[in-house]
Formats: C-alpha cells, sequence, structure tokens
C-alpha cells in the first residue's frame, strides 16, 4: 500500500544546501513537515525553511553536527518534540575531503574516523534514537541514506569516503533484518551531482565521471529527489539500494533473502494497489476483487479523521507536585523515561530527578524545584503516550492548553517551545519568583501565597467577585489599592471555574478581605490554603514578567527563535482565554501570564462552547485539572462521543487510550 507522506514528520541531516535542499522543499511539497539539519551557518537554512513553508507545512531549523553521534541524537529528539512525532529520516549528511587517492596517508586517522562517524556510525545512532518512535508509529517509520556510487567503485574524492559509503551499504541491509517488520531502511546511490561540492572537481574530471555513466552525463538532482520519495511511498521495499544513474559492470544487489525487497522496475500500477484482505459483506468476494466494496473501504479510511471527535490535552500547575511521582513511570516504561530524565537533569545541569524521587516534600515544593519538575513531570508521561502507546499528538488531538505554570507544557506539546528550551525558562522564571516572595516576605514580614474561595453557584460567584472588587477598590480609580506597594495589594490570580477562584498575596491581607467579606458583604466562601510558597500571578511577580520578556525575545545559542510559529495545533493563553494568535501575542501574553489572572473558567468555555471539544485529556500528575475540566462541561469519564479523562499513573494510561480508541469514530449527538 503507498505511503502518504501528507502530514508525516520528516528529519533532513544536511538539509540546508545541495540534495538535501531539494530532499527538505520535495517533501515538503508532498505535504511533510520537515526538520531542516545544519551546522554551519542558520540562513541558508532559514531560506530553505521559508521556501517549505510556502507549501503550507511546519518547517524547523535544527543545528547539529552530523558527526558527532550524541549531537546527531539530539537532533531526532528536537526533531520528535518540535513536530510532535518522527516518521521518516533522510540520512543525507556525510563527510569527506578531497585527497590523493595514491597516498595513504593523505587522510589523518582523525579524518578517517571523521569519515566512519559521519557515513556509518551518526546513521546508525540516528536510528537507534528514533526506533521506538517508529515502533509506536501506526505505520512504523523509514530512514533512507545518501549514498554513493563510490561505495561499490573506488572512486570519489577520498579512500576514506569510498571505504565508509560501501559500509554504509552492508549496514543498511543489516539493519533492514534487524529492524523490521514495521521500520524500512534503503538507500540511494548517486553518481555525479553537480551540487557547490561537485563543482569543485575539475571540468576534466567531471566530463570522465559523466562518461562512466550508461547515460552519459550526470546526476540530475530532481531524478535524485524523486528517488527518495519513490522509496518513501513504497511500503515493499527495504534493503534497497537505488543506484542512480546506472553505471555499467557494477553489481548492486538488492537481494536479501530474509526480508521481503522488490524491484525498482516494478509498476506504478501494482504498487499503488493497496493489500486488501477483506470480503464483501454482500457477494461474499475478497474485497480487492469487488470494486464496490473497495470503494466503500477507502472512503470510511478517508473519511474516518473528519468523524473523530474534536479532542483537547491540558496540562497541570503548580501544587501537584509529590515527591516519587516519575517512579511509577520509570518502572513501567524504562526505555523511554529513563532517556527523559537523563535529558532533565543534563538541560538543568542539576539532580532535579534525584529531589523529585527521594527528596523531601520541603525541597520539592520550593517554587525553584516544584515548577520544573510538574513540567517534566507532564511532558514524560506525554512522551510515554506516543512513544509506547504510538498516540500521535499532531493527528489526535486539535486543541491544547495548561493551567498556569501547565501553560509551558502545553506549548511543548503544541510544538511551540522544545522541551529543553520550555525546561530551563520555567526553571529561571521559578528562581526570580521565589526570589520575589522572599524579599516581600523580608521587607513586609507575614506569610505569602494563594488562597482558593468556593462558592455553591455561579450566581454566588459573581456576587463574590464584584464584592472583591469593591472591597479593593478596583472599581473606583480614586479609591483604587494600585498606588499601594506590590507587597500589600491582594490579586485574582485564577478564575478556575463558575464557582472557585483563587486570590494571591499576603496570607493576613487576604485574611482581612475574607473577614470583611462576611461582616460587611454577606458572603461566606468556603477557603483552603494552597500548596504554594509565592503569591503567584500578581503584581509582586513583575520581575519574573520583565525576564520572561528578555527570555523570549533573545535568540537561542544555536540563533534560531526560541518560539516556533506556527505550532502543530493551537494553544489556548490563559490571559485571553482564547488561543495565541500570532508569535508576538505568544510572546506577551505569556510573559503577562506572571502577573495577570488565569482564565481557566474562560478558556474551558471557550473550548466547550464555540470549539465543540468533546474529548478532554488531563496529562501529568495530580486530578485538580480533571475535576475542574469536568466540571464545567459536565463530564466525567466516558459519554457517548467523549469524555474528559485524566493520565496520572500507567494502569490510567492504558484505559485512557482504550477509551480514546473506543470513542475515535463516535460522532457526538
Amino acid at each position: 500500500m503507498p505511503y502518504d507522506l501528507k502530514g508525516r514528520n520528516v528529519l533532513i541531516t544536511g538539509g540546508s544546501a545541495g540534495l538535501g535542499e531539494l530532499l527538505s522543499t520535495t517533501f515538503a511539497s508532498e505535504g511533510a513537515n520537515v526538520a531542516i539539519n545544519y551546522f554551519n551557518r542558520i540562513e541558508p537554512a532559514q531560506k530553505v525553511q521559508k521556501a517549505c513553508e510556502a507549501h503550507g507545512v511546519k518547517a524547523i531549523v535544527i543545528k547539529a553536527d552530523m558527526t558527532s553521534t550524541a549531537e546527531a541524537k539530539r537532533a531526532v529528539r528536537e526533531t520528535i518534540e518540535q513536530l510532535g512525532g518522527l516518521d521518516i529520516v533522510l540520512a543525507n549528511a556525510g563527510w569527506t575531503r578531497f585527497a590523493e587517492w595514491k597516498d595513504l596517508d593523505s587522510m589523518s586517522e582523525e579524518e578517517w574516523d571523521k569519515c566512519w562517524n559521519a557515513n556509518v556510525k551518526v546513521p546508525k545512532a540516528i536510528l537507534s534514537e528514533a526506533r521506538a518512535t517508529f515502533d509506536a508509529n501506526p505505520d512504523g517509520g523509514l530512514m533512507i541514506t545518501t549514498g554513493s556510487i563510490a561505495g561499490v567503485s573506488q572512486g570519489g574524492s577520498s579512500m576514506p569516503y569510498s571505504v565508509t559509503k560501501a559500509a554504509q551499504l552492508q549496514l543498511v541491509k543489516c539493519l533492514a533484518v534487524t529492524v523490521g517488520p514495521k521500520i524500512r531502511v534503503n538507500t540511494v546511490l548517486p553518481g555525479l551531482l553537480l551540487t557547490e561540492w561537485g563543482l569543485k572537481y575539475s571540468q576534466e574530471k567531471i566530463e570522465q565521471l559523466k562518461n562512466l555513466a550508461a547515460l552519459k552525463h550526470e546526476t540530475f538532482l530532481d531524478d535524485c529527489a524523486a528517488a527518495f520519495v519513490m522509496l518513501a511511498k513504497n511500503t515493499s521495499m527495504t534493503g534497497h539500494l537505488t543506484s542512480i544513474p546506472r553505471v555499467p559492470n557494477l553489481r548492486i544487489s538488492a537481494e536479501l533473502p530474509e526480508i521481503n525487497t522488490m524491484s525498482t522496475s516494478l509498476s506504478a500500477a501494482s504498487r499503488a494497489a493497496p493489500r486488501l484482505t477483506r470480503r464483501c459483506m454482500r457477494c461474499g468476494e475478497r474485497s480487492d476483487n469487488c470494486q464496490p466494496a473497495r470503494r466503500r473501504w477507502m472512503s470510511s479510511v478517508r473519511d474516518a479523521p473528519a468523524k473523530r471527535p474534536k479532542t483537547a490535552i491540558f496540562f497541570p500547575g503548580q501544587g501537584v507536585q509529590r515527591v516519587g511521582m516519575c517512579t511509577p513511570w520509570l518502572e513501567a516504561f524504562p526505555n523511554t523515561a529513563k532517556p527523559i530524565l537523563e535529558e532533565i537533569d543534563e538541560t538543568l545541569k542539576l539532580p532535579l530527578t534525584k529531589t523529585i524521587e527521594s527528596g523531601t516534600n520541603a525541597e520539592l515544593t520550593q517554587t525553584e524545584n516544584a515548577q520544573p519538575a510538574i513540567m517534566a513531570t507532564s511532558i514524560l508521561i506525554l512522551r510515554i503516550l506516543e512513544r509506547d502507546f504510538g498516540f500521535k499528538t499532531s493527528e489526535r488531538v486539535d486543541i491544547t492548553l495548561g493551567h498556569s505554570l501547565g501553560e509551558f507544557a502545553a506549548l511543548v506539546a503544541g510544538g511551540y517551545l522544545t522541551f529543553r528550551d520550555a525546561l530551563n525558562m520555567v526553571r529561571r522564571r521559578a528562581e526570580v519568583m521565589s526570589r520575589c516572595s522572599q524579599e516581600a516576605v523580608a521587607e513586609e514580614g507575614g506569610e505569602f501565597g494563594m488562597v482558593a474561595l468556593v462558592c455553591e453557584s455561579e450566581e454566588h460567584m459573581q456576587a463574590l467577585i464584584n464584592g472583591i472588587h469593591e472591597f479593593l477598590a478596583l472599581g473606583s480609580k480614586a479609591d483604587s489599592h494600585d498606588h499601594l506597594p506590590a507587597v500589600q495589594q491582594v490579586s485574582i490570580a485564577n478564575l478556575n471555574s463558575k464557582n472557585q477562584i483563587v486570590l494571591s498575596g499576603s496570607i493576613t491581607r487576604i485574611n482581612t478581605l475574607l473577614t470583611n467579606l462576611r461582616q460587611f458583604g454577606g458572603h461566606d466562601p468556603r477557603h483552603v490554603r494552597l500548596k504554594s510558597d509565592a503569591p503567584f500571578h500578581s503584581l509582586l511577580m513583575k520581575p519574573a514578567q520583565e525576564t520572561m520578556k528578555r527570555i523570549l525575545h533573545k535568540e537561542t545559542q544555536d540563533g534560531r527563535d526560541i518560539v516556533t510559529w506556527p505550532g502543530i495545533m493551537p494553544c489556548i493563553s490563559n490571559v485571553s482565554g482564547k488561543p495565541f494568535q500570532d508569535k508576538e501575542q505568544l510572546k506577551d501574553l505569556l510573559a503577562r501570564s506572571c502577573v495577570e489572572t488565569v482564565q481557566w473558567w474562560k478558556s474551558v468555555k471557550y473550548l466547550h462552547e464555540q470549539e465543540k471539544i468533546m474529548r478532554y485529556v488531563g496529562i501529568g500528575p495530580g486530578k485538580v485539572g480533571r475535576n475542574l475540566v469536568g466540571k464545567e462541561v459536565g463530564m466525567k469519564g466516558s459519554v457517548k462521543g467523549g469524555g474528559v479523562w485524566g493520565i496520572t499513573s500507567p494502569k490510567e494510561m492504558e484505559e485512557v487510550v482504550r477509551a480514546l480508541d473506543d470513542t475515535e469514530h463516535v460522532e457526538a449527538d
């Protein structure tokens, strides 16, 4: 069955120049999202990125040295993070230099190693890193390497290049019999390509190489790119070595007795025919012999996505942290969880995972630890859902959102921030917030934090909010408390639901406000002190807002904008309660969220009433978010056509995946 490239996620190594540039734009023209790897200069990569985006797909650039296995693996991880998955790798990058063949020492030991790394070890490392994701994909995955005629002849720019390209061909065949049946591995062997590199040959050498080819001309770039597309779409070819052009007297064997390989001479019609095994319920004929049945089945497959109930995923904020919250995931899914936990400590350059697993409650509750710990655990659970259960976020989720701190996890899930960037950003933001709280205590004395207020109904809540505004004089500029220092102000931090809000500021002043509301306003809401050591979403957090502004408007170390736009799905802003509209608005609202009210109630109402979301999946520790959402939309667990679920444990993961599968094609009334 042909493999449709539309909507696939593709990593192209060495994708900013030469053949790699054409591969990037060609796969983008087929509807694939592309990650363009470069190493030296970002400008050409950004130019290719814009050309790809012109096809209406998502395109990102990733700087990584493809002579380093560690860098190559990082590129795979960043692709998965930013694109929301990975389906195809075009291992196009290589390394060589022009050297005299007859001089056995013309290339140093270091250069031999560099060739070996780039042309053999890195493709293997890339597939090793991508394997779990490929295996989890419903349609598997594939890697196509850029080989070379030099790998089957004694030629090319240097002896190490020829030797390592030959080794790459054997690697491709070995991998094909090792990683199947869901993963395909093939290679394309170009001859002379008149790219910037190929034009370094002398004119005499170019003519000599042309004459060696059966067709007496160089390999045309478009033909070479078309071969990659053909190998990507054909699901019956693996371990195949496709030579372009054919060189006389060179035998390139694609026969691997252990696997199913096919010749490139296979007709287009037979390649395109789906392998149907069903029988028609009306006539009993095999579906592939019954044209009406064939049309009905293909129509059902094509129309299935349109019938899926709209789905949102949401992430929790601070207060849900608990010691040991990652342990069940590490024990149940070690292959996925362990590398992510290692990445957390490596990114932050501190042993945060040790604090999560075996620290004290006091240590974990500290803002600078709690915030990155909760965000990281949420993404850990999401990655397990994607990699171990084959859940394709970009295809099965329509919108994402997060409560307060959870907004960062939502932006990672939506493809706007990388996991590493978000982790560093959250840690830095939390450090500033913690310092703000300490300075407030030193200046004012007493305790600072947050208190939730709960009323009986929506009507009572609106009256309570009006009463709070009146006592804080927010409705009168003359009497407003805005002139007071931030440490003396009380803020409405969260509008969580139709009957719950959260106040932030000095605990003493919050208690005074509650006393006034009872004595003079006739309001007596139930109140609960939250597990927070800081008054978030108040003017005390102004320094954190300024810090976020600087981070969001500064390029990353590898020269890219920290925010990717657009993402793979819409993301709801805590400040507006609606989707971000553009990159600059995202940066502005994300920074402002440090001091402004979280419009969670407004966000959920928007999803329920305007977006008509029918399935809500909470991902992360704690069940507060699930309960808040379920209460607002009137659903708990599965209902006809949808439901509200939470994934906080491995057991719940299986239950939620089953529920999503059960409701995947059930239309709401």
